[in-house]
């Protein structure tokens, strides 16, 4: 919901764009017994700002998508909804960044592995089939002017 759309720029930069905030997009992953994502997104110094990810599992009997237009609240209670918060500004220059989510839980991020082990291990210990985890990603600029959030990649494996 919000404004995603697929956009190829001037500089032929191709992904997933948001200028809106509190604009969600799902991305929906298979996984294995381990899951690791990685999402590549654009930084720079001009136009891109902050977001927020976080997952959902999917089992053969639970395929409802958590979260829809008006559940973009839930991201402001990290208690109710554990996300991470990703930057999009860098000092100089306009490139893409990837981080990457571990099943492992051996992100140099701690709180990357408290949002994996909250939304996801700790669902695939409860349950043996899940197949799918929905990634969602959040537009979480409401001050400034830095609103734009572009996604070029997500990948499970």
């Amino acid at each position: 919901c919000g404004d995603w759309k697929w956009i190829t720029d001037e500089r032929k930069r191709s992904g997933w764009q948001s200028d809106r905030a509190g604009s969600l997009i799902r991305f929906r992953l298979k996984v294995n017994e381990t899951p690791t994502m990685s999402l590549t997104y654009m930084t720079s110094h001009a136009t891109f700002g902050n977001f927020r990810v976080t997952f959902q599992t999917i089992s053969h009997v639970h395929t409802t998508p958590l979260m829809g237009c008006s559940d973009v609240e839930k991201f402001k209670n990290q208690t109710i909804l554990p996300s991470h918060g990703l930057e999009g500004r860098r000092q100089q220059f306009s490139l893409w960044d990837t981080f990457i989510f571990s099943g492992k839980l051996d992100s140099n991020d701690g709180n990357a592995n408290v949002v994996m082990k909250k939304t996801v291990l700790d669902k695939m210990d409860e349950s043996k089939d899940i197949d799918y985890i929905d990634m969602y990603v959040l537009n979480d600029n409401y001050f400034g002017d830095r609103k734009r959030v572009k996604i070029q990649t997500v990948t499970s494996c």
